[in-house]
Order: C-alpha cells, then structure tokens, then sequence
C-alpha cells in the first residue's frame, strides 16, 4: 500500500511538472502571429494590440495623437485580410521572417463590397524580433493581387 501511494504520488509530480512546462513553452514566431492576427481582427483600439507589437512600434504609435492613431487603426483594419495563412517561417537569432497569403472577404453591402475582386488575395512579409523571450511583430507589409481590365 505504501508503495502505492508513493508512485501515486510520483506520478502526480511527473505529470504537475511536465505540465508546467508546457504551460512556460515560448510561442513560434507563427503561433505568435496568428494570436496577434485573432486580437487585430476583434479590436476596437489599437492599444488591445500593442501587448504584440515590438517597443519601436508601441513608440511609434504613442508618438501619434490619439486621432490619428484612431484613424490609422481603422486604415489598418480596413485593409487587414480576413482570412490569413503563415506560408513560411525563418528564425535567425532573435529575428524571424513569415511569408504570408491572406485574402479579403468583403461582406454585401460594406464599402469593402464594392473592392470586391480588386486585389483579393494577398501576399505579405511579416517580420518579428524576440523580446524577453517573447516574440512580437516589428512590420508587416501586403501587397494585392494587380487590376485586371477586361
């Protein structure tokens, strides 16, 4: 009995510190981004996104007047892709690049109905430094599909 309860209790320790490290393990740069991505698409401010943002880019956004900051946040919802795909990631040190697709789903009747089938698809470069220990997104850039006239 008494054999019992130790390797119970051997057992308990195992799993409570195997668990506990899962719970420590660093986020990829893509893990990271994709949680960035999830907050961007509900958030009403930019201050709900800055816990991702590198501090450059935190001091970047300070430096601007809270309307202008309002202002520049909706331009990025606007043109942030709905649907998003992490293509590739490449870490160097404390630096990761993520080459990334997205596409536009427009919703009828939105302004973004009438851009529908103007640049839909999208490819983009997101880049990433490590923080203490922490991954957070530096730049992002997109660019669309070109016009094609008929």
């Amino acid at each position: 009995m008494r054999y019992l309860r130790l390797g119970s209790l051997c057992f308990a320790v195992v799993v409570f510190v195997s668990g506990v490290r899962v719970g420590c393990e660093e986020l990829t740069p893509t893990q990271t981004y994709l949680k960035y991505y999830d907050v961007l698409v509900k958030a009403q401010s930019v201050d709900e996104i800055k816990p991702y943002l590198t501090k450059a880019r935190i001091a970047q956004v300070d430096a601007s007047k809270p309307d202008e900051q309002k202002m520049l946040f909706g331009v990025i919802k606007m043109l942030t892709p709905q649907v998003v795909h992490v293509e590739s990631e490449s870490i160097d040190g404390d630096s990761a690049t993520l080459k990334v697709d997205g596409e536009k789903t427009p919703q009828p009747g939105t302004e973004k109905d009438v851009l529908k089938g103007i640049g839909d698809k999208q490819s983009g470069t997101v880049t990433m430094q490590r923080s203490d220990g922490t991954w957070k997104v530096d730049k992002e850039s997109w660019k669309g599909e070109p016009i094609t006239i008929k």
